[in-house]
């Protein structure tokens, strides 16, 4: 069963007590993102922040502009 629960910071999913994923609040309310997604029994399938794109944050969605903000 799925179950939903929240903080300032996250919405977590989990499906029978084990967590599916994360979205993931930012401070600024700007680019908020997904991780960790997960499939019950395996591993993660999202990385925070690689080496390489330390500015990329698990998987996330971007709009060119909305309401007038640059995404």
């Amino acid at each position: 069963m799925f179950k939903l629960e929240s903080d300032d910071d996250r919405i977590r999913v989990t499906w029978n007590g084990q967590q599916v994923v994360d979205y993931r609040l930012q401070p600024d309310g700007l680019m908020p993102f997904w991780h960790p997604i997960r499939l019950p029994g395996a591993p993660t399938l999202t990385m925070d922040r690689p080496p390489d794109h330390v500015h990329h944050h698990g998987m996330w969605l971007a709009w060119k502009k909305v309401n007038g903000v640059n995404f």
